[in-house]
């Protein structure tokens, strides 16, 4: 069996959160006393997830550092599972998420795991559950790149101005994607599946622009008349922590989540700090 790879994007300056955090890389930032990211791995380890690919720029050092130590204490707590943290480093961080979205895909290609690939943002919180379901359906569906998506979009909490939005059709066919859609039906929850295809167009892309985003690669594939599906999520408990009202939000919802993933918890309730 091929082992399960996971590209996790933590390289963005995080703006519009940096104030609140005091200056903390957003990956950092903690909920429930638990940086951000560490729900991310362990969400991901808990999925039978064995690389690792992790995209850093802004402050990488700094994140470096804790991911050190988080792979070590990992090691510790899942001793009977074997896994690896591989590095990415984006050094041209105003590039745009597409740049880093490509260093992550070149990173697979260089460690051997470039096919059958997850792809989330590290600024997301979501329920294992999610992970599960997502790949599960994927492998069942083939399709060179897959969006999970919320078509709940009257429930939502987050600013829906500000949101990905996806136009679909009923049998699951990405046919545009933009903050900047009128028209749309359903909202990107930024976790992806992608196939090695994929690489070749962020490659294209990283070489004829300057700046590009994540979303820039999955409108090129439409225009490729790549497969791009998406998967409405049953479960759709998920965080986006942009900014500051998300990050309030994250605190409130949070333990709906976490009722899901008592032991990254270990069952403790904690303050709700930066670090």
């Amino acid at each position: 069996m091929v082992p399960k790879t996971v590209i996790i994007l933590c390289a963005g300056f995080g703006t519009r959160l940096r104030e609140w955090s005091m200056g903390y890389p957003k990956p950092l930032v903690k909920i429930r006393d638990k940086p951000i990211i560490d729900f991310i791995v362990e969400n991901y380890l808990w999925n039978d997830f064995e690389n690792f690919i992790i995209v850093l720029g802004y402050k990488w050092k700094v994140i470096h550092r804790h991911l050190i130590s988080l792979q070590k204490r990992l090691q510790k707590k899942y001793i009977d599972r074997k896994f690896n943290f591989h590095y990415a480093i984006n050094h041209e961080v105003q590039r745009g998420n597409g740049f880093s979205c490509f260093l992550g895909l070149e990173k697979a290609r260089e460690v051997g795991f470039s096919n059958n690939l997850m792809l989330t943002m590290g600024d997301h919180l979501y329920s294992y559950k999610l992970i599960e379901y997502f790949w599960n359906t994927n492998r069942l569906n083939y399709s060179d790149l897959s969006i999970a998506t919320d078509s709940k979009i009257d429930q939502l909490y987050l600013d829906v101005d500000e949101a990905t939005k996806i136009l679909g059709t009923k049998d699951g066919v990405v046919v545009n994607i933009g903050k900047e859609l009128t028209k749309y039906n359903r909202i990107d929850m930024g976790v992806f599946h992608v196939n090695h295809s994929i690489h070749r167009l962020a490659q294209e892309l990283a070489d004829t622009r300057e700046t590009f985003g994540w979303t820039n690669v999955v409108k090129r594939a439409i225009e490729l008349r790549k497969s791009v599906k998406y998967v409405d999520i049953p479960m759709p408990t998920w965080i986006d922590v942009d900014n500051y009202h998300d990050y309030s939000y994250a605190v409130e919802l949070f333990d709906q989540i976490s009722g899901e993933m008592d032991v990254l918890l270990h069952g403790t309730k904690y303050d709700l700090d930066f670090p």
